[in-house]
């Protein structure tokens, strides 16, 4: 059932959006869900469902459109409605801007709503794009199904509170912290970060009692039409000129009227960051940098940090831009010259970071992972020996130790890290699962040869097959199975 087929160009590839960020157009997006309403009073319940994601392209901050939506998908689903193919999903992921990845993953989810995964998911893609509360309110569903399910694991629990940990939202993430240790009571590290979020949870509460709703929870506001007006122009990238210029000038009144209050520094920070002007994203980094120097406390320390890296990206963008037009190697140089600039900035805001929280071994892991990009195998190697200690990052830490030992061709600490990292991490066979076991192979290729050992080229050609038998098209596996049955031969030969 091919449903996804691009009739015309109406796939929210809207003029003016330069692929990185939200141009909202809300005429468009009203004649796609006029569309989708029409298609859905006469039970064309797929084509309703592409037609609200359409025009959720063109305005993903419309709440009440993605309400519509999820009502449909859960007929669709009731009526019989089989998941969307992976056909499907590439073709809704159009140009791969981030409205599109939002898009596609809603798409995945919506057509199989009892997929705790998929939701997660979508709900990654939503806090990408700053839309905090779509992302609370259908994670909240997300966590009920998970917790139906026959089998609950910790680590999906704890996935969820990765998400609300990201958009804020800290009573909520250590509630289900909470309920994740429930599963496990000898998580130390757990118990540690629950007790961090919820020191967090009680620092921010002025803030989110201004802006959320009762008990923590965006379900208040929801209820409140114009609390949640107020909300999406808060807390998108996609609040009008007019009406950003407002909120602006209303945030920076009450900051100037008390420069020393966190709940206001957090307010006319966030409002300035999210404005998309550069100036003010740089009034921004003043405000935070002020009120860290007034109230000591670093969260604003650290979102200065931030809005310097994202304009350093930024820029970076636009000469990776020019130098795809030009082809010039001098502008490419640019390039690499900027992007290793910017992991040097991330390296040196990360190192201080986790001085500031040495317990937090989410920061050890994004250290040790823009060291390893850096090059910088021997320093990587203890920041991600100190990560692989955290569930949340386990698998990953394991595979980037593995692969700064492949670097220095240590092909047994490889093959044994990299190894691990295989069997503990949770999603057999999604693309993070083929590429550990690509470079598990590849280590596996190089001991082998390395010692002429069988038993190890043996084991390299069984992970070579898994992956072509998955993912044909996975890198060069082809080549890959040739070469590697051709040692096979060799060293039979040699035996």
């Amino acid at each position: 059932m091919a449903w996804f087929k691009r009739k015309d160009s109406g796939n929210g590839s809207s003029d003016g959006d330069d692929g990185g960020g939200v141009n909202i157009q809300p005429e468009k997006a009203r004649a796609w869900f006029n569309q989708a309403r029409t298609a859905a009073d006469t039970r064309n319940y797929p084509y309703a469902i592409q037609c609200y994601l359409n025009g959720i392209k063109f305005d993903p901050t419309n709440l009440d459109a993605h309400k519509s939506l999820f009502e449909i998908a859960n007929l669709y689903v009731k009526t019989g409605g089989k998941p969307a193919s992976g056909k499907e999903v590439r073709e809704m992921l159009g140009d791969k801007r981030p409205v599109d990845r939002l898009a596609a993953a809603e798409l995945a989810w919506m057509t199989d709503v009892y997929n705790s995964n998929l939701n997660l998911k979508f709900l990654n893609e939503a806090a990408n794009l700053g839309l905090n509360e779509l992302a609370l309110q259908y994670g909240e569903i997300g966590i009920n199904v998970l917790a139906r399910s026959k089998k609950p694991a910790k680590n999906a629990f704890v996935q969820y509170v990765d998400l609300f940990e990201q958009i804020g939202a800290y009573e909520m993430a250590v509630k289900v912290g909470e309920v994740a240790l429930s599963l496990d009571r000898t998580d130390a590290a757990l118990q540690a970060r629950i007790r961090n979020l919820s020191a967090q949870a009680t620092m921010n509460k002025g803030r989110y009692d201004a802006n959320v709703g009762e008990e923590g929870s965006f379900r208040g506001s929801i209820r409140d039409a114009e609390a949640q007006k107020q909300l999406i122009e808060e807390d998108t990238y996609a609040a009008g000129t007019d009406q950003m210029a407002r909120r602006i000038q209303a945030a920076k009144a009450d900051w100037e009227a008390n420069p020393q209050d966190p709940t206001l520094i957090s307010r006319y920070g966030d409002v300035l960051a999210k404005s998309g002007d550069e100036a003010l994203e740089t009034e921004a980094i003043n405000v935070y940098r002020k009120g860290y120097e007034s109230t000591s406390e670093y969260r604003f320390r650290m979102a200065a940090g931030d809005i310097k890296l994202l304009q350093a990206r930024r820029k970076l963008r636009a000469l990776r831009d020019k130098a795809e037009a030009s082809g010039d190697p001098a502008d490419q140089a640019k390039v690499e010259k900027g992007e290793r600039e910017i992991l040097m900035a991330e390296v040196g805001e990360y190192r201080e970071r986790c001085e500031k929280y040495p317990t937090d071994l989410g920061l050890r892991f994004e250290l040790g992972r823009r060291l390893y990009d850096l090059g910088e195998y021997d320093d990587a190697i203890p920041a991600l020996q100190e990560a692989q200690n955290d569930a949340r990052h386990r698998s990953r830490a394991q595979h980037l130790i593995g692969l700064c030992f492949l670097k220095h061709e240590w092909f047994d600490e490889a093959v044994e890290s990299l190894r691990t990292a295989v069997d503990s991490y949770e999603y057999k066979d999604d693309d993070t699962h083929l590429a550990m076991r690509y470079d598990l192979m590849e280590a596996l290729e190089a001991h082998a040869r390395e010692n002429d050992e069988l038993a190890a080229a043996e084991e390299a050609g069984e992970h070579a097959k898994t992956i072509a038998l998955k993912q044909l098209a996975f890198r060069d596996i082809r080549q890959k199975r040739d070469s590697i049955r051709q040692l096979i031969k060799d060293l039979k030969a040699k035996s």
